[in-house]
């Protein structure tokens, strides 16, 4: 049986948590839907409604109304708490990923640690997969080997995998000595959005030959989740 003051120190953790999702929410929908042109002011209502039921559980789990099992938490709350520590999407990041789907990709120019350009811009008539990562996480080192195997799979000209890091340059130099991947990797001088706004590493963005974002997988991939994304299957 957990304590009441531990069952109180999650909910306020929780509470926290959707407190900091509310506000990032709030700014990314001004961003997205006040910024940008509103196609659908009731799709962006409903949106926020969505945000405002995250902290409605989050409220429940402070008050104790969710309840327990044995072993730990109610299922809802474990549910929460396996979405914001791990690796799954978190319904915030689902409705940010919703945003910036079927839209044109914002460029974006990396500078290889091999002393190579590229941009998204010049990628025309090919699929782009983009991933965004850190030369320190554990996730974004086991997809380097998935990545250079499905770049084996494809014919030149057909597919391009990037590879961007928010990190200095000697991070990502170290990161592709220690890894060896087989496509460019590099830094920008600046992120824009979306993909400054991938906060799990690696974010892969699938971009089409049209230069359109089709679908962006957050956290580590398979390589069949992959290769499905870079045939643009669903």
């Amino acid at each position: 049986v957990i304590p009441q003051r531990w069952l109180a120190g999650f909910g306020t953790f929780f509470s926290l948590i959707a407190c900091c999702s509310i506000m990032a929410a709030l700014k990314h929908g001004y961003d997205a839907n006040v910024g940008l042109h509103v196609e659908n002011t009731e799709e962006a209502f409903d949106r926020l409604e969505q945000v405002a039921g995250i902290q409605k559980q989050a409220q429940d789990i402070a008050e104790g109304n969710i309840p327990l099992q044995e072993g730990g938490l109610g299922s809802k709350a474990a549910g929460i708490a396996e979405s914001i520590l791990g690796g799954s999407l978190s319904p915030i990041t689902q409705i940010w990923t919703e945003d910036y789907l079927n839209r044109r990709a914002p460029n974006l120019e990396i500078y290889s640690t091999t002393g190579g350009n590229y941009s998204i811009e010049n990628a025309k008539n090919t699929r782009v997969i983009l991933m965004v990562m850190s030369g320190n996480s554990p996730a974004c080192v086991a997809a380097v080997p998935i990545l250079n195997q499905l770049r084996n799979e494809f014919a030149r000209g057909e597919l391009l995998i990037l590879g961007v890091s928010s990190d200095k340059p000697i991070v990502a130099e170290a990161f592709v000595n220690r890894t060896g991947p087989r496509f460019p990797v590099g830094t920008a001088r600046s992120l824009p959005e979306p993909y400054a706004d991938a906060q799990a590493k690696p974010t892969f963005f699938i971009i089409d030959r049209a230069g359109v974002i089709e679908a962006i997988l957050i956290g580590p991939k398979s390589l069949a989740q992959l290769r499905a994304a870079a045939q643009g299957k669903p």
